[in-house]
């Protein structure tokens, strides 16, 4: 069967989760939500210019492939800025499940939120470099103080 491959910029460490959830050779499929996400942002080439901006060089892709009968019918581009809203939206459910599962550990089974975001960052081999435990300990507390009467 022949494919296209699509490469959606992403962060590292959004990279690295990715490829652990799907794979290296993810194949874009409706049953997922990033394949249905991805799917469905798909253009048809047009006679217009894009105009891409330079990514900021932290910024790496994940492949993914595309059935040609599917490119055929629906596209095989994707403009910048949709491309930059699916990343950033993967990355918000990323993280909401994190502090989901921190804030359920804790309820639960009494376990610290550091130890589940620790936890988190060391399953994914995430560097200080890529995502700081600071830097999601500070969003994390953000998101909890909006969010933690729900759980209650």
């Amino acid at each position: 069967m022949q494919q296209i491959t699509l490469h959606l910029s992403v962060p590292r460490y959004v990279k690295k989760i990715l490829e652990f959830k799907y794979g290296d050779n993810y194949k874009a499929r409706e049953d997922t939500l990033l394949g249905m996400v991805v799917l469905n942002s798909l253009q048809k080439k047009s006679e217009r210019n894009y105009i891409y901006k330079r990514q900021n060089p932290d910024v790496v892709y994940f492949s993914m492939k595309v059935g040609i009968d599917k490119a055929s019918r629906t596209g095989f581009q994707i403009n910048q800025s949709k491309a930059r809203q699916i990343s950033k939206s993967i990355e918000r459910d990323i993280r909401e499940k994190l502090y989901t599962e921190a804030i359920t550990n804790e309820l639960n089974f009494g376990v610290e939120f550091r130890v589940t975001l620790q936890n988190f960052l060391d399953l994914y081999d995430i560097t200080e470099d890529e995502l700081s435990y600071d830097t999601i300990r500070k969003d994390f507390n953000r998101w909890k103080h909006q969010n933690i009467k729900k759980f209650k």
